[in-house]
């Protein structure tokens, strides 16, 4: 009997083994194009002339938002208390909508605007890298070109990012925070499962944010950053380990989020597909290679537990068949 039992239990372990793979290998596969990274590139700060005085640089990815950039920049420079040592970055995706006239009319204007037109690469997270890149200030804020984060908002990042602050997350859902009320009750719905994933990896309450602000000696220490990923500040607040560092803590700023009122969303079920990708890219990321051979320990321990409750799910029911064919034939004899 105990030598039946064991052959059992030594089945039920190798099948479940062997049904584990099946998720382990599909996570690995579909993450392994999210491994890469690429190195944080920053401008010298004494690069010109003009370097030094330039203190704070807003960053802002753009694709097809012509019409927003007029009243999103001059907002931003009547909002910020140091105009003159303000710059804005607009990194565009070769809209061909209007932008590079937009901005041309700006800079005549005297505003301290900077077009970046790519056409050898496209995508949020590396426009943002791209920013970076071209940025003079020593801190940083990145925000959307459609006007639903209040350029008005901007200084507080500025004034909250220090040395001892050195990330300053834009939040929604945290005190004083708050979403348009017209906002459409599934974007609500997608947005709080959104941030249920990715709440294992941060203590940030509001983690799919694409207003926020680091500083560049934060940005420069930063490990390699993914450019494919949609939610780049997810990404920049696992790899500049701000989370876990006793020195550094997370500033959250609370903003209202408003509705568009001009241009068209960009979001699509390619975005939701990539960042359910970059999201398991991410927890590979933070889990190492001990951590999956943790998940996969779990996935046979699941798996085994599965196998197990069928087992005994198919058991009960083929006692329940017999008691009531037991049951008709006593009936039958009765009659």
């Amino acid at each position: 009997m105990r030598a039946a039992n064991a052959g059992v239990r030594g089945r039920r372990w190798r099948l479940a083994a062997a049904l584990s793979l099946a998720p382990l290998l599909l996570f690995l596969f579909l993450t392994a194009g999210y491994s890469n990274g690429q190195a944080p590139e920053v401008r010298p700060r004494d690069g010109d002339g003009s370097s030094s005085s330039i203190e704070n640089t807003v960053v802002i990815p753009s694709y097809h938002e012509a019409p927003n950039i007029a009243p999103l920049v001059t907002r931003i420079f009547a909002a910020v208390n140091s105009p003159a040592h303000t710059e804005v970055i607009i990194v565009d995706d070769n809209s061909r909508d209007g932008t590079v006239e937009a901005v041309e009319q700006l800079r005549g204007e005297g505003y301290n605007v900077v077009l970046v037109v790519r056409t050898d690469a496209s995508g949020l997270s590396s426009a943002v890298l791209r920013g970076f890149k071209e940025a003079r200030g020593n801190k940083f804020v990145v925000m959307d070109a459609d006007l639903q984060h209040p350029p008005e908002s901007v200084p507080l990042f500025f004034q909250a990012l220090s040395e001892r602050t050195p990330f300053a997350m834009g939040t929604r859902y945290g005190p004083g925070g708050g979403v348009d009320k017209d906002w459409p009750m599934y974007r609500r719905l997608m947005s709080a499962v959104a941030r249920s994933l990715a709440r294992p990896l941060t203590s940030a309450s509001d983690p799919m944010s694409g207003f926020f602000g680091l500083t560049r000696e934060l940005y420069a220490q930063s490990a390699p950053v993914n450019p494919v990923g949609f939610k780049i500040a997810l990404e920049l607040l696992l790899k500049t380990h701000i989370s876990r560092s006793p020195s550094h803590s997370l500033a959250e700023i609370p903003y209202s989020f408003t509705k568009r009122t001009l241009g068209a969303s960009k979001l699509s079920n390619k975005i939701i597909f990539r960042y359910l990708f970059h999201l398991a890219a991410l927890y590979r990321w933070r889990l190492g290679f001990l951590g999956v051979v943790v998940m996969e320990v779990a996935l046979v321990g699941a798996c085994w537990v599965a196998l197990w409750g069928l087992e005994k799910a198919s058991a009960w029911w083929k006692r329940r068949r017999r008691a009531e064919l037991r049951r008709r034939e006593k009936f039958k004899l009765d009659v």
